[in-house]
């Protein structure tokens, strides 16, 4: 093998080695993407839920700028 035939193997191999590195990389973010988005909707239920109560307990004229 000539010393351009191996340069070449190794940059291919770079880009391929690049390349996976980058796929790992969207797959933790698209996991930690959809964990926040699990915790964003548990706590908008929980947000929902309260306001629910608060209004259950008041006065439909009630508002929450009055707290």
């Amino acid at each position: 093998m000539t010393n351009k035939t191996l340069l070449e193997k190794l940059e291919r191999a770079d880009k391929e080695l690049k390349r996976l590195h980058d796929e790992e990389e969207l797959k933790k973010l698209r996991d930690e993407n959809e964990n926040l988005s699990k915790r964003a909707d548990k706590y908008q239920r929980a947000l929902d839920k309260l306001h629910r109560v608060i209004r259950s307990r008041y006065d439909e004229n009630f508002s929450l700028e009055d707290i």
